[in-house]
């Protein structure tokens, strides 16, 4: 059964799940982060540690219910 949910409700949950330290897998809509991720993909989200502090990793950070999404180089 697949259900759809609001962006604010879904993105409100994964923030809470991330923050008691699990893992998220969300499948990508949109283009916007060509080449790395495509529509349809499905990747994992998890909390940050130390050692993913690398250049060419790509991070989301959430501030003030913002989500931004980049690749650092």
């Amino acid at each position: 059964m697949e259900k759809t949910v609001a962006n604010r409700i879904a993105f409100a949950q994964t923030r809470d799940l991330l923050l008691e330290g699990q893992n998220v897998r969300i499948c990508v809509q949109g283009q916007s982060m060509l080449p790395f991720f495509r529509s349809g993909s499905v990747i994992t989200l998890r909390p940050l540690r130390h050692e993913d502090l690398q250049l060419k990793n790509i991070y989301s950070i959430i501030s003030n219910s913002i989500w931004e999404t980049s690749k650092k180089i």
